[in-house]
């Protein structure tokens, strides 16, 4: 459904709008079933490939060139989400993808980093987990917050899928074959 896609637009958006004057991603640091071991370099070397997803979608909506202005510039910048602790993000949008891969301290974590004039996306799927399925806590935190004023949620569904349309087909195939085998 292009989440991520959806996020990384309505942020550089807002930035244009002069609505935020930073954009703040993050995600956790979770692997998925493969197991990549250790990663050599620095810390920025290390994250990577978790920002590797958010770079090519704003790379596809405003080049390269920008992009690489606004990381240099810091008006975009990658926080793990491990090392948020401590952090306030005043004027910004915060974004946190694969947020299904987020236990409940993380979620709070996050979502009180938020500071004057800040606005937060928590993006995930929550049949596409990649830690334990007790330790899901995406619906929960959202069941939590929803009654508070200015929270929503959109909730996509197959219709939604942007990407290959053989993919509605793959997606529903998948869900069933979950539901049968009791995931």
């Amino acid at each position: 459904t292009s989440k991520t896609f959806t996020a990384c637009y309505i942020a550089l958006q807002m930035y244009s709008e002069k609505k935020i004057k930073r954009i703040v991603l993050c995600r956790p640091m979770v692997e998925s079933s493969e197991k990549l071991g250790f990663l050599p370099g620095a810390l920025e070397e290390k994250i990577s490939p978790y920002l590797k997803s958010y770079k090519s979608n704003i790379e596809k909506i405003i080049g390269v060139e920008m992009t690489q202005l606004m990381f240099d510039k810091r008006i975009i910048v990658f926080e793990p989400l491990a090392y948020m602790r401590g952090d306030t993000y005043d004027d910004a949008l915060m974004i946190l993808d694969e947020a299904q891969n987020a236990e409940m301290k993380s979620l709070m974590l996050f979502i009180t980093r938020m500071g004057k004039s800040s606005k937060a996306i928590v993006a995930g799927d929550i049949n596409q987990y990649d830690i334990q399925r007790n330790k899901v806590s995406m619906p929960k935190f959202y069941n939590i917050i929803k009654t508070v004023k200015g929270v929503g949620e959109h909730v996509f569904t197959e219709k939604d899928i942007v990407r290959a349309k053989i993919l509605i087909d793959i997606v529903k195939k998948y869900d069933a074959w979950k539901d049968n085998e009791g995931r």
